[in-house]
Parts: structure tokens; C-alpha cells; sequence
């Protein structure tokens, strides 16, 4: 009788914790989920305001405020004017940080000659 009791309550402590830790692995989903879907969606506005804003003939005051605006030191090298900036994302086999990084075609001048490109990658993934 002692023995039937006591695995009742091993088998309903299993039970519970095998609940406890679903739960916990879910609550970690969903915040990954969210977190992923919210870097998404800068990337996207991101590369919405950077269509609109570092058109064709755009000069280099424009590009210089557009990366002022978004807070990223503007570099310009090889024919492109270039900026990054922090973001926080959730990867499996990665740390939360990400970077965005912005670049867009320019001549010797600073005035914008091609489309704008928008990525984003984890910083420090396995």
C-alpha cells in the first residue's frame, strides 16, 4: 500500500512537472515569436522610410539626416553610404542581438544612384 502511494505522487509530481515545464518552454516561444516578429517589423519600416527618403537624386544632406535620424554613423566607402544600428530579436542558437544595417548606392558626390538595401542579421549565433 505504501508503494502504491508512493508512485501515485511520483507519477502525479511527474505529471506536474512535465506541465511546468511545457509551460515555461511556451512562455519562451511565445516571447521569441514576438520578439522576432517586432525586429521584422523595423526592418520594414526601415526599409519603407529608406525608399521614400533616399530616392534617386537624393543628395548628401538627405542621406546624412536620413542616418542622423535613425541614429547610425553614415559611412561612405566603395560607392555606398552605409550605417548599422542594435536591435533585439530572439534566434534559436543565437544571443537576442541583432544589427540592422542600411546601405545605398552613391557617387563620388554623395547623391544617391541606386535602390536602398535594408538587412538584418544576429550578431552572435553557434
Amino acid at each position: 500500500m505504501l508503494a502504491t502511494r508512493r508512485t501515485k505522487a511520483l507519477g502525479v509530481l511527474a505529471i506536474v512537472s512535465l506541465l511546468a515545464i511545457t509551460l515555461v518552454l511556451y512562455r519562451s516561444h511565445t516571447r521569441c515569436t514576438v520578439k522576432n516578429a517586432m525586429l521584422v517589423q523595423q526592418v520594414d519600416a526601415l526599409s519603407k522610410e529608406a525608399n521614400e527618403q533616399l530616392r534617386m537624386g537624393s543628395e548628401k544632406p538627405d542621406v546624412l539626416r536620413f542616418f542622423e535620424t535613425h541614429n547610425m554613423h553614415v559611412r561612405f566607402a566603395n560607392g555606398q553610404a552605409s550605417g548599422s544600428l542594435r536591435a533585439s530579436g530572439c534566434m534559436s542558437g543565437c544571443d537576442s542581438l541583432a544589427r540592422i544595417e542600411v546601405s545605398v548606392p552613391v557617387d563620388t558626390q554623395g547623391t544617391v544612384d541606386g535602390q536602398p538595401h535594408v538587412s538584418a542579421a544576429y550578431v552572435d549565433c553557434i
